[in-house]
């Protein structure tokens, strides 16, 4: 097996970034409140498809293979 410079994300990794990046924007973004969820979950869904645009068009290999494109993903 050849080693790889992928880095993987696992879903705690995910969770932390989630919660730097609120505490980051929590000034401009709603409470992480349960009565807020609908809002949280309709920004989730809109930069899925966003990203599903990105990969339409660039293609895994690329973004997997090409720093500068994952970097910008």
């Amino acid at each position: 097996m050849t080693k790889s410079n992928k880095k993987s994300l696992n879903i705690e990794e995910m969770l932390t970034m989630s919660h730097d990046l609120y505490e980051e924007n929590k000034h401009k973004w709603s409470p992480m409140e349960p009565e807020h969820g609908r809002t949280f979950i309709l920004y989730m869904i809109e930069e899925i498809g966003e990203v599903i645009s990105i990969i339409k068009k660039k293609g895994e290999e690329e973004i997997m293979d090409n720093n500068e494109t994952r970097e910008r993903l």
